[in-house]
């Protein structure tokens, strides 16, 4: 009785992960980039790391961004074939058969607005009383991932005062844009902007419009 309790405790979680050499691990799947796959569990402090080659099978519940090596783009969860394959159920209930290299980035998207969008904000004050030196600064970023496009913001500032010496401020900032288009092409549009007291630039705006592409778009070349 007591085995079979913690067996089903285990698997209750979201997802689970068997490697090639048999062993496996039971949490929930972050994301896969540059071949790493990143998985969280409630016994470890910090996310396992895996490179995705010494996978063999995958079970998720996490809902996910998929992105194929021809630059295909899918939302859904995976699962393993007996034929070494991976399905990808997508939201609109179809189901997609893949070879596993030709998965190259999975982000955890759970079905919901908050889980699509990320931020991050730094503070730092630095003080020498020496020379009555003071600074304070700011990096701050916030994006959100969607299935057919990307949007990310970031701002910084930093401001520096010291006896007898006028005062430094700058701000940076800017906004960045992606469509992903079949086949692995993307045009973006930024746009950026600095002031700088120091420099005496009071407003320097830059405007971009490009296309990229992903040459080669394989785990290997990540």
């Amino acid at each position: 009785m007591f085995c079979l309790i913690c067996f089903s405790a285990v698997f209750a979680q979201n997802d689970s992960i068997i490697f090639k050499n048999g062993n496996f691990i039971v949490g929930e799947v972050k994301n896969l980039d540059r071949n790493v796959l990143k998985i969280e569990t409630d016994y470890s402090d910090e996310d396992f790391a895996i490179e995705w080659n010494g996978i063999k099978e995958i079970y998720t519940k996490t809902y996910f961004l998929v992105t194929l090596t021809d630059g295909t783009r899918l939302n859904g969860t995976l699962k393993s074939l007996d034929n070494g394959k991976i399905s990808i159920v997508t939201d609109n209930g179809k189901i997609i058969e893949t070879e596993r290299d030709f998965i190259v980035m999975l982000n955890d998207l759970d079905q919901g607005f908050w889980s699509q969008l990320y931020a991050s904000i730094d503070l730092g004050y630095d003080l020498t009383k020496a020379n009555n030196f003071r600074q304070f600064s700011m990096r701050s970023n916030i994006g959100f991932i969607a299935k057919r496009w990307q949007l990310d913001g970031n701002f910084s500032s930093l401001t520096s005062k010291q006896k007898g010496v006028e005062d430094i401020i700058r701000d940076d900032g800017g906004i960045t844009f992606k469509y992903f288009l079949p086949h692995d092409w993307y045009p973006t549009v930024s746009l950026n902007f600095l002031s700088n007291t120091e420099q005496q630039i009071d407003l320097r705006s830059t405007a971009k419009l490009g296309i990229g592409k992903y040459i080669i778009h394989t785990n290997k070349t990540y």
